[in-house]
């Protein structure tokens, strides 16, 4: 079957054993049930969405980052970009 760009995206934060996985979402493109199906998947995901998706993408960032407690970084990663690799994670994780 093919992977969805969030699927790839959520994979390879999860095999590099990041914490805690944040994704802020557009409902509107992301219906209740994909969202249902794909936080089924991994325990360690939250979703949260943007409820002023006009807002743009700063807003969405905004909203992550209410959610986020407790951590001294994060990783922020665009979905039009799934070409992350966990190695890479790996390796900015330690600096």
């Amino acid at each position: 079957g093919h992977i969805t760009f969030i699927e790839k995206i959520i994979s390879a934060y999860y095999q590099a054993g990041v914490e805690k996985i944040l994704i802020v979402l557009n409902e509107s493109l992301f219906p209740g049930k994909e969202i249902k199906k794909i936080s089924e998947l991994y325990n360690n995901l939250e979703i949260v969405c943007n409820p002023k998706p006009e807002r743009g993408r700063f807003y969405s960032i905004k909203i992550g980052l209410q959610e986020l407690k407790d951590f001294d970084y994060c990783f922020i990663q665009n979905i039009d970009n799934p070409f992350v690799e966990t190695v890479l994670i790996n390796i900015l994780e330690k600096k």
